[in-house]
């Protein structure tokens, strides 16, 4: 039988109420949802993490529909002046760079409660509990 997983279908909830809000057709709620995922498959590892080389196959079981990503690009925006004959003008350029799983995940999730570590030639995801925020009474 198909075993089924609560937190999925909470995500799952998400991810349609998403699709309302963006009934424009822009299909940006993978960006949005992505760690939200991501934290999804690695707790189901507990404290002991989820080694990164099967975080693929994993979600890939859990959302068929919206696969793993297989090309990993980090983007960076950097600021630009325009040379001193050229008017002065400021602009932006975006420069993407090809980069390994392991890094892109580090970028993919900055400033999340995402984390990883090497353990004995394999890296593990694990979730910081100690990044979650408690609220005061």
């Amino acid at each position: 039988g198909k075993q089924k997983n609560p937190k999925y279908d909470e995500l799952k909830l998400l991810e349609c109420q998403k699709e309302v809000k963006d009934a424009s057709g822009a299909d940006d709620d993978d960006d949005d949802l992505f760690v939200a995922r991501l934290i999804a498959v690695i707790t189901d590892y507990g404290e002991k993490g989820f080694p990164v080389g099967l975080l693929s196959r994993r979600w890939n079981q859990i959302w068929p529909d919206r696969p793993f990503p297989t090309e990993y690009v980090i983007e960076r925006s950097i600021k630009c002046h325009a040379k001193e004959g050229g008017g002065g003008e400021t602009g932006k350029m975006v420069i993407q760079k090809r980069v390994k799983l392991v890094k892109w995940l580090k970028w993919k999730t900055r400033g999340t409660k995402v984390q990883f570590h090497q353990t004995g030639g394999e890296v593990l995801a694990v979730i910081d509990n100690k990044k979650i925020e408690s609220v005061p009474n």
